[in-house]
C-alpha cells in the first residue's frame, strides 16, 4: 500500500518564487496548496498546484490574514507551511503562538529580527569583519543634519525594514537614491513615516548573492547568482540573474 503524499501550504502565491517552490515540490511528489491576497494568480493555474486560496491582505489587514490562517490550518492538514515573503512571514513569526500546531519553514525569532532588520544586519556583519558600505542609520528627521557632507552622491536610502508600518498599517517599501541634497531630505522624511532608514555609500559593479541551506549553523548547500538586470536600471531589485560559481570569499562572509 502506497504512504500517503506528504502536503504543504505555499504562501504569496503571486510572487514567482511560490510557483518555483510549487515545481520544485510536485516533482518531488509533494501536494502543494498556494494561496494569495489576489485571486486569479499565474501560478494558481500550474498543473502543480492541487489547489488555491485567497485570504485577506497580510498588509492591511493582518489579524484577518492569521485569523484566515489560523482556521485553514485547522481544517486542512499540512505538513509544512512556507511564507514566501515578509508580507507573510512577518506576521506569522509575531504570532507564532497562534500556530503553534503547525509546522512552519522559518527561523528562530531571534535570528528573524537580525536578519529583517537591515541595520542590525550591517552591526553584525561589522562585528565579524565583513566588509560592509558606509552605513548611517537615522532614526528620525532630527538626525538629518550634517549628513550631506558626509556622502558622494548619489546616496542609497534603504529602510532597514522591506515591510514597514505607519499609522496606516504595513507597507511594502524600496529602496531609493538621492542624486541632491533637496532629493536627501524629501526622501528620507517621506521613508521615515514607516520607521529607521539607512543611508548609504553607493558602490558601482556588478551585484552578486549568496544563498545557502543551513541547518544549525552548518551550511547543507549553497548556491550564487549574479544579476544582469534591475528595475529600475540605476539599481534595485533584480529581474534576471544567471547561476555563477561560488566565490570562496562570498561564501566564508556568508
Amino acid at each position: 500500500m502506497d504512504s500517503p503524499k506528504q502536503s504543504v501550504l505555499v504562501l504569496d502565491g503571486d510572487m514567482v518564487a511560490a510557483l518555483t517552490i510549487a515545481r520544485s515540490l510536485a516533482r518531488r511528489g509533494v501536494r502543494v496548496d498556494l494561496a494569495s491576497h489576489l485571486a486569479g494568480v499565474t501560478a494558481s493555474y500550474s498543473r502543480a498546484v492541487t489547489g488555491f486560496y485567497c485570504y485577506p491582505d497580510p498588509l492591511s489587514r493582518e489579524d484577518a490574514f492569521l485569523d484566515w490562517l489560523e482556521k485553514h490550518l485547522s481544517f486542512n492538514q499540512y505538513d509544512l507551511v512556507i511564507p514566501v515573503t515578509e508580507r507573510t512571514l512577518v506576521p506569522i513569526s509575531q504570532h507564532r503562538a497562534q500556530l503553534s500546531g503547525s509546522t512552519i519553514a522559518m527561523a528562530a525569532s531571534d535570528s528573524l529580527e537580525v536578519v529583517l532588520d537591515k541595520a542590525r544586519t550591517i552591526a553584525l556583519a561589522d562585528e565579524l569583519d565583513i566588509p560592509v558600505p558606509v552605513s548611517i542609520t537615522i532614526n528620525g528627521p532630527g538626525e538629518l543634519k550634517g549628513v550631506d557632507g558626509r556622502f558622494q552622491y548619489p546616496v542609497v536610502i534603504k529602510p532597514a525594514r522591506s515591510v514597514g508600518r505607519s499609522g496606516h498599517g504595513r507597507a511594502q517599501l524600496k529602496v531609493e537614491y538621492a542624486f541632491t541634497g533637496e532629493q536627501l531630505d524629501a526622501r528620507v522624511r517621506h521613508a521615515l513615516h514607516f520607521g529607521p532608514v539607512i543611508l548609504q555609500e553607493y558602490v558601482k559593479g556588478d551585484g552578486v548573492g549568496v544563498e545557502i541551506l543551513a541547518r544549525e549553523g552548518d551550511i547543507l548547500y549553497a548556491f550564487q547568482h549574479q544579476r544582469l538586470h534591475e528595475v529600475p536600471l540605476t539599481g534595485g531589485g533584480s529581474s534576471l540573474r544567471k547561476s555563477v560559481a561560488v566565490e570562496p570569499a562570498l561564501l566564508d562572509a556568508t
